[in-house]
């Protein structure tokens, strides 16, 4: 599931992706970008999810993500380490770098997930104390790399 948002929002149509979170998230979704995003805000509801996601896809001229690793923590919960390459459509400014993702799920849908700019951030908000993989008993081999 976690794979599936990754690979379908790259270089998405704004206009297709409230059709997108209504298949793939939770209709009680939970959304929380990284605050330092230019007009973040916490959003509840898949209504709320696509109007800030088509928001960010607008003001965006390319959009692509490529999953490093996944590691699923229980049925529930995912680790994710992502390499963004987004590039603003206005502005020209390109945003490359990793970020981590915390993802929980219900029912096979995207319940909540949190952006994170550091791997300790995304550990704590999945309730794991430590700011490695390693410190936390985990390591990539314990996910799935993107093969692509």
């Amino acid at each position: 599931m976690v794979r599936r948002w990754h690979t379908t929002m790259t270089n998405i149509d704004p206009g297709g992706i409230a059709e997108v979170v209504a298949e793939l998230w939770d209709v009680d979704a939970d959304y929380y970008p990284v605050r330092k995003w230019p007009e973040a805000r916490p959003c509840h509801g898949q209504e709320a999810v696509a109007e800030f996601m088509s928001e960010t896809a607008e003001a965006l001229s390319r959009m692509e993500s490529k999953v490093r690793w996944l590691i699923p923590l229980d049925d529930c919960r995912v680790l994710g380490c992502v390499e963004l390459r987004w590039e603003g459509r206005g502005s020209g400014i390109n945003l490359e770098g990793t970020i981590y993702y915390a993802y929980w799920l219900r029912h096979g849908h995207l319940l909540r997930l949190e952006d994170h700019l550091s791997l300790g951030g995304a550990l704590r908000g999945l309730g794991l104390e430590g700011d490695t993989l390693e410190a936390v008993g985990l390591s990539e081999q314990d996910g799935h790399a993107d093969s692509s």
